[in-house]
């Protein structure tokens, strides 16, 4: 709905274009949520994929390394977009029109800053390019070829790490009523009960 209906009061709020702490907290713990998943799907790599003895990369001299560093900073963006786009997606299924889609300096986001979603609509927007972009990758791991697979497990589990945000938001959804609704401009997201 467009318009918060009478008698709905802000409840609460997290709000990262107010708290930049948050945001490099938030991302500091990404990047360290990253190594542990990191390792974590390497080991799962090893029952997925039992044929697979070890990934290598080889990156020899300034030109190698700097093609590596290039196409590591594509394969990001890339997995950052398509995580904003399913979150997207799914703001345009819940409103019928066409999300905001944006990128700050520790983050990017998608929105739908009009829009006063049900708790539960918003818990699938927030929980969904986890759980699809995981199973996706998951499920390419087990058929890629060799030489794709280190690509698929840095991007599936970069998306993994960098929804912590999600995850709060999620986290602090749960803890609301059924019938709370949610504002999401981008930058904050304002619960209303």
């Amino acid at each position: 709905m467009k318009s918060r209906p009478p008698g709905y009061e802000q409840a609460v709020s997290i709000d990262l274009s107010k708290s930049p702490v948050l945001a490099v907290v938030l991302t500091l713990a990404g990047f360290g949520l990253f190594f542990l998943l990191g390792w974590l799907g390497l080991r799962l790599l090893t029952i997925l994929r039992p044929d697979v003895q070890s990934l290598t990369l080889r990156v020899s001299g300034l030109g190698s390394g700097l093609l590596f560093l290039a196409g590591l900073i594509v394969l990001i963006a890339l997995t950052v977009t398509l995580h904003e786009l399913v979150h997207g997606v799914f703001f345009w299924v819940f409103t019928g029109e066409r999300p905001k889609l944006g990128w700050k300096w520790l983050y990017a986001y998608a929105s739908a800053p009009d829009w006063y979603l049900p708790r539960n609509q918003h818990l699938v927007v927030a929980a969904a390019p986890l759980l699809l972009i995981t199973a996706a990758g998951l499920t390419l791991l087990t058929f890629v070829p060799e030489p794709a697979l280190p690509a698929i497990l840095f991007a599936t589990v970069a998306n993994a790490a960098g929804s912590i945000g999600d995850v709060v938001v999620l986290i602090l959804l749960l803890f609301q009523p059924q019938e709370a609704l949610v504002q999401d401009t981008g930058d904050a997201i304002h619960v209303y009960k």
